[in-house]
């Protein structure tokens, strides 16, 4: 049984090589592979799961002849293990400060990541001018493949449906809202909520269908009894459907921090309408087979920041 008060007296006993091997065991989902990764000997990696087991007083990991998976404590327990393994890399990685040698980091972004990444990306380029910071837009099917296959080093942007996350890692930073949005001076620009069955009558622009956001917003109008939109476009370029709803007098359908700096220019407005509600969580995707450099984990670490700083900032 997971003990709080067993933790805070013994919590001074773990040691991090234990925490790295539980971490590579889940990475790998087994033993023998996190061994040979770590170049331990295998025993050496049960002997710290099982020490890290005694001292938390919690089972975390259960074997079989498929390999070793995490139990539900030890999924509780890798979520704040793994961000805390990354921490105190970012740490030794900001007791080096120069980058002897250049590297690529080779990240998918998805439209709910456009309001954090240039930011980030500014910082990073302080942190590591040596490093070559490429940023690759598209869908999450596409980034989910990529990163599969090792052609990206992460993924930014809201949490990718089930299956396409299968074997792959996601932590949450934060929600993001859905909202929808006009031209200024557009007639309903001010006006009362409309009914969510007026949508369906107007002259849209959404997502692609494969997208989750598209998904969400089908969703909510099926919801409200919208079965079908009479004049839609479609499309996953930002800078068309801002052109679409400025030339073409069209509502936008689309995530709050891809339109947060028109909204506050007053070149958009929010379209108010009733019962709207969609959210849902944008954080960092990674692939947990592929052990992240210094300067990657450096990079996540500032993405991390700006992501907890922007939460505070919103509750104010």
């Amino acid at each position: 049984m997971f003990r709080a008060n067993q933790m805070t007296v013994n919590d001074n006993r773990i040691k991090f090589r234990q925490i790295v091997c539980f971490l590579e065991v889940a990475r790998y989902q087994s033993v023998s592979r996190a061994a040979e990764s770590l170049n331990m000997a295998q025993s050496a990696v049960s002997r710290a799961l099982a020490d890290l087991e005694a001292i938390t007083g919690a089972r975390l990991t259960e074997r079989s002849k498929r390999g070793s998976r995490l139990t539900d404590l030890g999924e509780k327990f890798y979520q704040f293990a793994a961000p805390g393994a990354a921490q105190i890399r970012q740490a030794y990685a900001a007791l080096q400060p120069s980058e002897q040698a250049e590297s690529t980091i080779v990240v998918g972004t998805l439209p709910e990541a456009v309001s954090l990444m240039p930011q980030a990306l500014t910082e990073m380029r302080r942190a590591a001018p040596r490093t070559v910071l490429r940023v690759l837009h598209g869908t999450n099917a596409d980034h989910m493949t990529m990163l599969r296959h090792g052609d990206l080093t992460f993924v930014i942007g809201r949490i990718a449906g089930s299956d396409l996350l299968t074997g792959l890692s996601f932590e949450h930073l934060y929600s993001e809202r859905v909202t929808c949005v006009v031209r200024a001076g557009h007639p309903l620009q001010g006006s009362e909520p409309i009914p969510p069955g007026e949508l369906a009558q107007m002259r849209l622009v959404l997502h692609q269908p494969e997208t989750i956001i598209r998904a969400e917003t089908d969703r909510f109008l099926f919801s409200q009894g919208v079965s079908r939109l009479d004049d839609a476009i479609e499309t996953d370029s930002m800078a068309l459907a801002r052109r679409l709803v400025i030339d073409d007098d069209r509502v936008w359908i689309a995530p709050e921090g891809v339109v947060s700096r028109d909204l506050e220019t007053g070149d958009l407005s929010e379209l108010a309408v009733s019962g709207w509600r969609i959210d849902a969580s944008v954080g960092i995707t990674t692939d947990p087979r592929r052990r992240l450099t210094l300067v990657e984990e450096r990079f996540l670490g500032i993405i991390r920041t700006i992501a907890k700083n922007r939460i505070m900032t919103e509750m104010l």
